[in-house]
């Protein structure tokens, strides 16, 4: 009873901590990058086996998803949906401590007025991150992992109005997470996520250069991560609120 008690009190302040992730980054500017890399850190958080030195572990995935959020620029709003696929490098080099590199393509995407498209062509993603893991899993309590992540995306879009041409669509983005998760029979571990973003997007309309940012200041979602046979790796991870995100990544660690 104790051990649950104590679970659910760093549960408890886990969530605060979200909460105040989110409320902290409502008055910044947030960027509109396809977030697709999924979940980071996750295996610095699991229980260590004390018997073992600990040994350099690598991470690399292969990672598909898309993206739905709503950028603003000046008064005007325009929606977007982005499809991309990514792969994603992480290396532990100490314990509880993390390092990931990200790159990947855009495969399509728009953005909308709801009167006018503009089509976006293959373009780039690229992302470096760190982790740490704040509390390591035990028996009765969860791992808790703090993160922060650099991202940019860089593709040309065109308007589906005639005489249209394309343009640079440019956007940066800063990103502070919060992971708390659990693993559970079978080497499943079931995650909660979240996140706050900052940032901006550098574009073109109507033949004027102009900057905006993301009209959500935050994302959160959960997943589940698999510890397959021979290091392989399985992940889902779906961020309904705020940024909207799905990804799903198979990979392994050696």
């Amino acid at each position: 009873m104790l051990g649950i008690c104590r679970t659910g009190g760093r549960l408890a302040l886990a969530l605060t901590a979200i909460a105040g992730l989110m409320c902290a980054s409502s008055d910044a500017r947030a960027g509109g990058v396809a977030g697709l890399f999924g979940p980071t850190g996750i295996q610095s958080g699991f229980a260590v086996d004390e018997a073992k030195d600990f040994t350099t572990l690598w991470r690399v995935d292969l990672s598909g998803g898309i993206y739905n959020s709503r950028l603003k620029f000046g008064g005007q709003g325009l929606d977007t949906f982005q499809y991309g696929l990514v792969a994603l490098a992480e290396v532990y080099p100490v314990e509880r401590f993390g390092i990931h590199f990200g790159l990947g393509a855009l495969i399509a995407g728009n953005l909308t007025d709801g009167n006018v498209t503009h089509k976006m062509d293959p373009g780039i993603i690229g992302a470096f991150g760190l982790t740490v893991a704040a509390l390591r899993e035990t028996k009765d309590n969860p791992f808790i992992l703090l993160g922060g992540d650099f991202m940019v995306e860089w593709v040309r879009t065109k308007a589906d109005t005639p005489g249209a041409g394309k343009v640079g669509y440019t956007a940066l983005d800063g990103r502070l997470s919060l992971i708390i998760g659990k693993t559970l029979p079978q080497n499943i571990v079931l995650y909660v996520k979240a996140q706050g973003l900052l940032g901006r997007v550098y574009w073109e309309m109507g033949g004027k250069s102009v900057d905006g940012d993301d009209d959500y200041h935050y994302s959160a979602g959960f997943g589940l991560w698999a510890n397959l046979p021979y290091g392989m790796k399985f992940f889902l991870e779906a961020m309904p609120a705020g940024e909207r995100t799905v990804s799903i990544g198979y990979g392994a660690s050696f």
